[in-house]
């Protein structure tokens, strides 16, 4: 799965629900990058705080400082980004001072023995391996770096992992996306030339933070779930062992069948399918649910076993039964009844305890 659109759009909601919080939370992140050394710490917290955030988590601006917990991987993890995109980018060089030499060599050849001739071939040769050059220099400008760009936000979520299993994982999800990746980069361009037009403003007060919240809610997108860490808490929490779930996490829609899709909270961007007759439990307690939410500030109302939904693929409809403490509710803040099972049609949206742990019953 990978909805660009879908992630701009819940950008855009995040941005206009909570500006002040989002543009807060980048400026000061320029100013810990302000600190020696600080810049990839400051960005490794500025992705908690993003993460957090796409996940409908509430979250201060100080979640930037988090990121100085793993200064010395950030810093590492800085040091590899430099290391590698160097050796990617010296046969652009190589072929560089190559040209020059070959193109040095057709000047001798005229100026000491009139050879026109060997001059020419020497330029032909010359530009194209500058050609080649270039377009290899563009290669791993946008290649490389679309394959190095989630390094930071995993670091962020995974503390701990090294700095160089963070850079590996990075290549790893996001080499079969790279097409996709590009063309988000792409996309901003109007933007950021809004923000050089403004001299940056636009883009502190705008640009940069929507971008930021994009490519966090594309994280969540292209990083299997079960590599997820949890953003939202000071501590990394072990991973739930919840039953196994049939096609939990895929993100191919289907001719037949259900699905429950994350809208707002933990599960945001995430795809549960259903065949008829199956079942869903949701809850905290991985004993007595399939779909497990971490512990974090806005699952407090989640119960152990909050509810559990069914779909029926003849009669085209999902069954959900409350079980929880402090409810669940459909979209316009109306109550399912406790207990009682309840038949929704497709395209119902429910949120449990909070319109922050929404899903859409697709």
């Amino acid at each position: 799965m990978f909805d660009r659109v879908g992630a701009k759009e819940r950008a855009r909601a995040i941005m206009k629900n909570d500006l002040s919080a989002c543009v807060g939370a980048y400026m000061f992140h320029i100013l810990l990058c302000m600190v020696p050394f600080g810049a990839p710490a400051a960005s490794v917290g500025l992705w908690r705080y993003n993460l957090d955030t796409v996940r409908g988590n509430r979250s201060r601006a100080s979640k930037v400082l988090r990121g100085y917990d793993s200064f010395s991987r950030a810093l590492a993890l800085y040091w590899w980004n430099v290391l590698f995109l160097f050796l990617w980018a010296l046969p652009s060089a190589v072929l560089s001072f190559i040209a020059t030499l070959v193109g040095g060599a057709g000047i001798i050849g005229i100026s000491r023995f009139g050879s026109y001739s060997a001059a020419g071939a020497s330029a032909v040769i010359s530009i194209i391996l500058l050609i080649v050059s270039a377009l290899w220099s563009v290669f791993i400008s946008l290649y490389k770096n679309a394959q190095y760009t989630l390094s930071y936000a995993i670091l962020a979520d995974r503390p701990d992992l090294t700095a160089k299993q963070c850079l590996d994982a990075s290549v790893e999800f996001s080499t079969p996306h790279v097409g996709n990746i590009i063309i988000v980069q792409l996309s901003f361009f109007g933007w950021l030339l809004l923000s050089a037009i403004t001299s940056a403003v636009a883009g502190m007060l705008f640009v940069f933070p929507y971008m930021n919240l994009t490519w966090a809610d594309l994280y969540l997108q292209v990083v299997p779930r079960e590599y997820h860490g949890n953003a939202g808490a000071d501590k990394l929490p072990p991973q739930p062992s919840a039953p196994a779930l049939p096609n939990a996490g895929s993100s191919v829609s289907r001719s037949s069948g259900g699905s429950i899709r994350g809208v707002a909270g933990y599960y945001t961007g995430y795809k549960f399918q259903l065949n008829d007759g199956e079942s869903i439990s949701i809850g905290r307690d991985s004993k007595m649910a399939q779909i497990v939410f971490a512990d974090s500030e806005d699952s407090k109302k989640i119960s152990r076993l909050h509810c559990i939904v069914d779909f029926s693929e003849v009669r085209d409809s999902y069954t959900v039964t409350d079980r929880s403490s402090n409810g669940t509710f459909r979209a316009d803040g109306s109550q399912l009844p406790p207990n009682t099972p309840v038949e929704l049609r497709r395209g119902t949206t429910i949120y449990l305890g909070s319109p922050n742990n929404s899903f859409r019953l697709d």
